[in-house]
């Protein structure tokens, strides 16, 4: 459910190493900006029914749901180093932020979005198995995993994208990693796309052969690995358009690819800008998420330069921009601004050290991840907050889809004996479509019935009270109309 959905607005030699935005930030320097611009407090969440789970704490500040389409917010917070810790995990919160579903990992999450894969919704997330790559994998409705995706030998897949087409393609990144003489160890980004079916590679860009590292903003470091590119979003070419978008953290700019002959066609930004924004005063610093909208413009969340990018590129607070390129002029128009000021919710402007993403929804809303200060907003084409969000272990990035979960199996449930009845927890980790908890009661597991009044759905977990004492108890899940999505197996009381 989210607010509103998207449409037009703001106006190698070894494994690679861990890039900076990948690395865990010093919690002193992220804790200040979120506590102090908080307007609600995060709250943690325990759960009798699945007590191995420890969400980040979060809260939803502001929600304003008139004129927004029904969407949910998936998110990836990160285990911090200072309680309270959570865990990393993918999760997807409700308008009203409900927590729906919950996967903890022991590794990082990054990348989850929802996708189209033969012609059904899937959910992609990336999955970590080592210090720095990993595997995409698509679950469907019952968030089983029907598919895994790689980059493809001889690199490793990045967490930063997947991009799945129509066409029965995907689109991914890689960081290689490689020494270059008097320079020493450098990674690139390669780009790929590759057959879902058959994996075999349909195209493939290597930075290096199109942009030197005369063009990064990231200094050379002293020792260890010089990341003078660092990708971190592409957009597969669409019908009138075949160019891909490419952006890169570490040379602010975003780069357009003509699919057909792989080479450099257009770049936006940065030290080789052809489209003259920084004679304009519109350089945006250490972007994310560069998107293609319908129309052709192209939209991105400008992180400001803090962190990786301060040696020459101007620091500002974060926002997001959309351009309106005209190639045969070369030349480009800030269509519109979002301040993370007046747009974020968190009352201050943000310097996120990396991270952060931009969506534009149907409604002609844009849903906004603030990067690391960890705050989400959905926000009006006035740039008027309609919803906030909270997360101070931040997340990735944050996507709204209208995501629908129908779990196998049966309902959880836990119970505890009081005085005069009988309170349960009932829960369905993944079933988006609960608006009741029914509870149940007998003598005979084998013989329940209703038992005291069905409760309004509350969370991951909903409490339920019994009013009379029962050696057996269960729990019903109802959907909107009455009807029933599944029942807990019987519960005997202690």
């Amino acid at each position: 459910m989210l607010l509103g959905l998207l449409a037009i607005l703001l106006g190698a030699i070894a494994p690679p190493a861990v890039a900076a935005d990948h690395q865990e930030p010093a919690a002193a320097s992220l804790a200040p900006v979120a506590q102090a611009a908080a307007r609600c407090t995060p709250r943690s969440r325990h759960y009798r029914t699945m007590p191995s789970s420890h969400p980040s704490p979060y809260c939803v500040s502001l929600h304003r749901p008139e004129g927004a389409a029904r969407a949910h917010v998936l998110l990836t917070p990160r285990r911090m180093p200072r309680p309270p810790h959570g865990q990393n995990a993918a999760m997807i919160v409700s308008p009203q932020g409900r927590l729906l579903w919950y996967l903890p990992r022991r590794e990082r999450v990054y990348d989850l979005k929802m996708v189209t894969y033969r012609g059904r919704p899937h959910l992609a997330v990336h999955v970590r198995t080592g210090e720095a790559d990993g595997v995409f994998e698509l679950r469907d409705a019952r968030y089983r995993v029907v598919k895994r995706i790689a980059f493809g030998a001889p690199y490793r897949t990045d967490l930063h994208e997947l991009r799945l087409t129509r066409q029965g393609t995907a689109y991914l990144g890689a960081y290689r990693r490689l020494r270059m003489r008097g320079v020493g160890v450098v990674t690139e980004y390669v780009v790929r796309e590759i057959d879902l079916d058959t994996g075999r590679v349909l195209f493939e860009w290597h930075s290096l052969d199109d942009v030197p590292l005369a063009r990064t903003f990231r200094p050379q470091p002293r020792r260890g690995t010089w990341d003078y590119f660092h990708g971190n979003s592409i957009e597969p070419p669409v019908p009138g358009d075949p160019t891909v978008i490419v952006s890169a953290r570490n040379t602010a700019a975003v780069y357009g690819i003509d699919r057909a002959s792989g080479e450099l066609r257009w770049v936006l930004g940065g030290k080789s800008d052809d489209f003259g924004i920084a004679r304009g005063g519109t350089r945006f610093c250490a972007q994310h998420a560069a998107r293609r909208l319908p129309n052709g413009d192209v939209t991105l969340f400008d992180n400001g330069g803090r962190g990786n990018t301060e040696a020459g590129c101007p620091r500002h607070a974060s926002r997001v921009m959309r351009f309106r390129l005209d190639h045969e002029r070369r030349s480009a128009r800030l269509v519109r601004t979002l301040s993370s000021r007046r747009s974020s919710g968190a009352g201050e402007s943000l310097l996120p050290v990396g991270f952060g993403n931009a969506q534009m929804l149907p409604s002609g809303n844009m849903l906004v991840s603030w990067g690391t200060s960890g705050f989400v907003s959905e926000v009006s084409p006035s740039g008027a907050p309609r919803f906030a969000l909270d997360l101070p272990n931040a997340s990735y990035r944050a996507v709204a889809a209208p995501w629908t979960g129908r779990p196998g199996g049966r309902p959880a449930l836990a119970a505890r004996r009081r005085a005069g009845g009988v309170d349960a927890w009932a829960s369905w980790n993944g079933a988006t479509e609960i608006t009741r908890w029914c509870p149940l009661a007998g003598r005979d597991r084998r013989r329940l019935r209703a038992a005291g009044r069905c409760v309004r759905f509350a969370d991951l977990e909903t409490r339920l009270r019994i009013p009379r004492r029962a050696r057996f108890v269960g729990a019903r899940a109802l959907d909107a109309r009455g009807r029933e999505l599944g029942r807990s197996g019987a519960r005997r009381v202690r």
